[in-house]
Parts: structure tokens; C-alpha cells; sequence
């Protein structure tokens, strides 16, 4: 029997499913209002969402089938993803809500002091 740790994860379903098992248990979808708790219905801004790793998916026929998947953790704790699709079939709100979280990270990010 072939060990399953060593089969590569390469769809949405199985890498979200895996997540899961490691503790991303939460559901997050982007709102006008910001991050919101698909469980809690928990609604965080920006500088309240940290993005660990992303998974970007290319259909191989069809564009529709192109996603990308974030792996969030919140100020207060919660582990979870949140999932769309990209390209022209995007959402507009959601790149717009990412791009300001990132933008808060790289504010936070310490500044590397140079040595003479």
C-alpha cells in the first residue's frame, strides 16, 4: 500500500482538505465590510488578518477553473481560507480587501538595518 503522505496535492479540494486536518478550520468569505467568519459571522479588517501561504490553481481547458486559495490567520486566533477565482472571472472586492492586507503586513515588517 502506497503511503498518502507522499501523493502530491494538486487541486483546491485536496490542499483545502489537508489544511483542515492541520487546523485551518475556518471558512472566511470577503465582504463590502471586510473578512467575514463564515461560522462566527466575525467581520475583520485588514490589519486584523495575517496571510500565511496561498495556492494558486490553473485549469488545464478551462479559465473559469483558475483560483487561488489563502491560508488567513486573524487577530484573534481563527485559522481558516478563503478561496475565488481570478482573472477576468475575479471577484472585485476580494483582490482590493488582499492587497490592503498585504499592504498592512509590509508596513509591520521590521526594517533591516544595515551594518558598517
Amino acid at each position: 500500500m502506497e503511503n498518502t503522505a507522499q501523493h502530491r496535492l494538486t487541486t483546491l479540494s485536496q490542499i483545502s482538505n489537508e489544511l483542515r486536518l492541520q487546523g485551518f478550520t475556518e471558512e472566511f468569505t470577503i465582504t463590502a465590510a471586510g473578512l467575514k467568519c463564515c461560522s462566527s459571522e466575525k467581520v475583520f479588517a485588514p490589519e486584523d488578518v495575517k496571510i500565511l501561504k496561498h495556492y494558486r490553481f490553473e485549469g488545464d481547458s478551462d479559465p473559469g477553473d483558475m483560483s487561488i486559495l489563502y491560508v488567513l490567520k486573524t487577530i484573534s486566533g481563527l485559522r481558516g481560507t478563503v478561496a475565488t477565482a481570478y482573472g477576468s472571472y475575479g471577484d472585485v472586492e476580494f483582490p482590493e480587501f488582499m492587497k490592503r492586507v498585504e499592504e498592512v503586513e509590509n508596513r509591520n515588517k521590521p526594517k533591516i538595518q544595515h551594518l558598517v
